[in-house]
């Protein structure tokens, strides 16, 4: 339920390749820091975990494992982070969907 075909199943076609475009959901793990951690700890933090996720080593382990090792930036997990709050609120809204 990917934008992107599987490393893993690549010739498994994604959602999107069978006509269904929003139909998009992905897995995803990041390093959070509490709230008020100084912006020189979170870059220091952010360089060496994207060292480690560049790593061949690790780029192997995660591919055999199905997972796409992503680096990236402190401000584009708060991007994902919202975006996939914003869009589950609304599904759990609109399915009427109740804790049990």
């Amino acid at each position: 339920m990917s934008s992107r075909r599987s490393p893993a199943l690549p010739e498994v076609p994604t959602t999107t390749e069978l006509g269904f475009p929003s139909l998009l959901s992905s897995t995803w793990f990041a390093v959070l820091a509490p709230k008020g951690t100084p912006n020189d700890i979170v870059r220091k933090m952010n360089v060496a975990i994207n060292n480690v996720v560049a790593d061949p080593e690790t780029v192997k382990v995660f591919t055999e494992m199905g997972a796409s090792p992503l680096g990236g930036t402190p401000e584009r997990v708060a991007y994902v982070l919202s975006a996939d709050l914003l869009k589950w609120r609304a599904v759990v809204k609109r399915g009427n969907i109740q804790m049990q």
